[in-house]
């Protein structure tokens, strides 16, 4: 993980007012950790968006911020820790993006299903109107989409610019853009492209593929 110049370690001893958490033994787990952080922003790689880095500003040192942190850093068991503390699976960043985002932009299956587990809302849209499947249908994650339709997210939210459909047919997954379908997705739903004059429909869009001829029939 890389982070910004102004980078702190944070002792957290018991007494900063998270609850120990112990195991069925009783015995203490994780009661301190240390964790590195800068007060004004993490950079995430986005190794599985393949789009990073990308910096997450202003996310607070809290409990929640903690929360983010530790899902931007793909530390699962502090994620898992955090969460047993009260930590909230649904917080999110100043645009919005919530920890679901960031654990499906990292690529950490684990962390998805433990803050799916958690309560985490499936379908939470950041301030580009993208959902979490938006992520995982491009690069195409099938194991990712898979969990996140398990727990309820819609295949439709979001929808403009471009909607989790387009996202598959951009990522050329056959199996994954079959799943989508098969989950309810609109088929006929507009998407917009900088480098296209009028807007596409998933048909449309799948002719810019160079596999196009793989993916067309998956829409009929």
């Amino acid at each position: 993980m890389t982070c910004g110049v102004l980078t702190h370690s944070i002792f957290l001893p018991n007494h900063t007012g998270i609850p120990t958490v112990r195991d069925s033994n009783g015995n203490p787990q994780e009661s301190r950790e240390t964790l590195n952080f800068e007060f004004d922003s993490d950079v995430m790689p986005g190794q599985a968006s393949g789009n990073g880095p990308f910096v997450v500003a202003n996310i607070g040192i809290g409990l929640n911020g903690r929360l983010l942190r530790a899902v931007i850093r793909n530390r699962h068991a502090s994620v898992k820790y955090y969460l047993k503390c009260g930590g909230n699976p649904n917080v999110t960043t100043p645009d919005k993006r919530s920890a679901l985002h960031l654990a499906v932009l990292g690529g950490n299956a684990k962390t998805v299903k433990r803050l799916l587990d958690a309560g985490a809302i499936p379908s939470p849209l950041d301030q580009l109107r993208n959902s979490p499947l938006h992520f995982a249908c491009q690069p195409p994650q099938l194991g990712m989409v898979e969990s996140l339709l398990h727990a309820g997210a819609d295949p439709n939210a979001g929808g403009q610019p471009q909607s989790v459909l387009h996202c598959a047919i951009m990522g050329g997954s056959v199996p994954l853009i079959q799943r989508i379908v098969d989950a309810g997705a609109d088929v006929n739903v507009i998407g917009f492209y900088d480098y296209v004059s009028s807007p596409l429909s998933p048909l449309g869009l799948c002719f810019y593929q160079e596999n196009w001829r793989n993916l067309v029939p998956v829409l009929f």
